[in-house]
């Protein structure tokens, strides 16, 4: 064939043989990874830890100062909560309503307190009313409460006192019962929490919100190096922070010094009259906890040179100043063994650097 003499038939012929072609970004593109389905449900988290997801930071980071964790009670769902108490532990009832997809929790409300809230909002504090808030009191314990909240409420009319009980009962920060709600984010794969409580003022049931507020809570396992966390209620305030690697020559007269200096060596000291004295056939034991994550596990007191008291002691330094409203805490979770018989102490310190 003379190539000279293609004509322009040819050459629009021989295109219709070829396929379509645009010239660029001809390849074809990668399938878009579909993000996989979420294994979280309503039904299957006891025995799960969570940790508030805190947006304070940049980017956002699993922090223990807000947990829970489910656990069963009774075969009930129940709830070991902080609600971003520094040293304190709520048990929350739970219940699962099924059309919302949802757990809701509560906190077990004093009916003294809750009848002193009537009264102090010049309500009855009748069965009916303390009914409307909280339905499954005790129905023995009720009646007890409520002769008591009365004999409170007299009292303070004998001695004048009426009005300084009413300001102090009828308050929309006397948070009488703890509430939750939590919802699983399909999305990001974690737990929307909604704390909250109720309370009484001025005779109204009201419902308000706690310090936090409604946050995603991620597992705690997404915490560096998976630390094991504290779930006891602190019950003492005897661990003192003091400048003193010698024991005190008068215990009763110390007073915990609260904030220290950065790179200064804190001296504590637990003054517990329940640890102090040695017991024959008693043992103790402690883990130590810091800001809510384990430092030291299994660790033993000394004892004193005549054999006759123990001695719970440590020290610390800290090279930075804490944060507005975040001190740094100790807390001592001690075991007390006579025999078969166990008893937990469990002693909290905070202090603040500068």
């Amino acid at each position: 064939m003379n190539l000279n003499r293609i004509s322009i038939t040819h050459v629009l012929y021989f295109a219709t043989l070829l396929p379509f072609s645009s010239g660029c970004g001809d390849e074809e593109k990668p399938a878009e990874q579909t993000k996989p389905a979420c294994p979280l449900k309503i039904d299957s988290l006891d025995g799960t830890e969570w940790v508030y997801l805190d947006s304070s930071q940049k980017p956002e980071v699993p922090s223990p100062k807000a947990r829970f964790k489910f656990y069963k009670e009774n075969n009930n769902i129940m709830v070991k909560y902080n609600s971003l108490s520094l040293a304190e532990m709520y048990d929350y009832q739970c219940k699962i309503d099924a059309a919302k997809n949802q757990i809701q929790c509560n906190s077990t409300p004093d009916p003294k307190e809750v009848c002193k809230a009537y009264l102090a909002s010049d309500k009855k504090c009748t069965n009916n009313a303390m009914a409307k808030f909280y339905d499954k009191f005790d129905e023995k314990e009720l009646k007890k409460a409520i002769n008591e909240a009365k004999k409170e409420q007299g009292l303070a009319y004998k001695q004048k006192k009426l009005e300084q009980f009413n300001k102090l009962f009828n308050r929309l920060d006397n948070k009488l019962m703890g509430r939750m709600n939590i919802d699983i984010n399909a999305e990001d794969c974690n737990l929307t929490v909604y704390d909250y409580y109720s309370t009484i003022n001025n005779g109204e049931i009201i419902e308000n919100g706690n310090a936090v507020g409604t946050n995603a809570f991620v597992s705690a396992s997404n915490l560096p190096n998976k630390p094991k966390l504290l779930w006891e209620h602190c019950d003492s305030t005897n661990l003192f922070d003091t400048q003193s690697a010698e024991f005190p020559t008068k215990p009763e007269t110390v007073r915990g010094m609260g904030a220290h200096s950065s790179g200064t060596e804190i001296h504590y000291w637990l003054l517990e009259d329940k640890t102090r004295k040695i017991e024959e056939g008693c043992s103790y034991s402690y883990d130590l906890y810091l800001n809510a994550i384990l430092k030291e596990t299994g660790k033993t007191p000394e004892v004193s040179k005549d054999g006759k008291e123990t001695r719970f002691y440590f020290s610390q330094t800290f090279e930075k100043a804490t944060t507005t409203g975040m001190p740094e805490v100790f807390v001592m979770d001690i075991t007390k063994t006579c025999g078969e018989k166990k008893e937990k102490i469990v002693a909290c310190n905070k202090v603040y650097i500068r």
